[in-house]
């Protein structure tokens, strides 16, 4: 199996949703929590108000925990991914290297075929 992204594993995992589909999320449940606080707002009922802005900021704490998480994960794959960059890199400039040495070694194996012709 191809190596996946933390993104791809999250979201078949579910644990994650696309930013658009967490800020219709969110705005699905604070349209919610207006439409039944302002039904308990007009029979002064504050403890169900109280109740409904507790519910409320738990589900936003909840999703920005998930985000978080989320967000942490990324920026774990990206030191991987950083990492293996600079070693890639390293592995590129030994290779470069190499190469030179070998031009050397040709060049000086050309002058010494010179030397032992003359």
């Amino acid at each position: 199996e191809a190596q996946s992204t933390i993104s791809e594993k999250l979201q078949r995992k579910g644990k994650y949703l696309t930013f658009e589909a967490q800020e219709k999320r969110a705005t699905q449940q604070f349209d919610k929590f207006l439409r039944k606080s302002i039904v308990a707002y007009f029979e002064h009922d504050n403890d169900t108000c109280d109740a409904l802005e507790y519910e409320l900021m738990e589900l936003f704490d909840k999703d920005n925990e998930k985000l978080h998480q989320y967000l942490n994960e990324l920026d774990a794959e990206n030191e991987r991914m950083s990492a293996e960059i600079d070693f890639l890199n390293s592995e590129v400039s030994g290779l470069s290297e190499a190469h030179q040495k070998r031009e050397d070694y040709a060049a000086d194996i050309e002058k010494f075929i010179n030397l032992i012709q003359q």
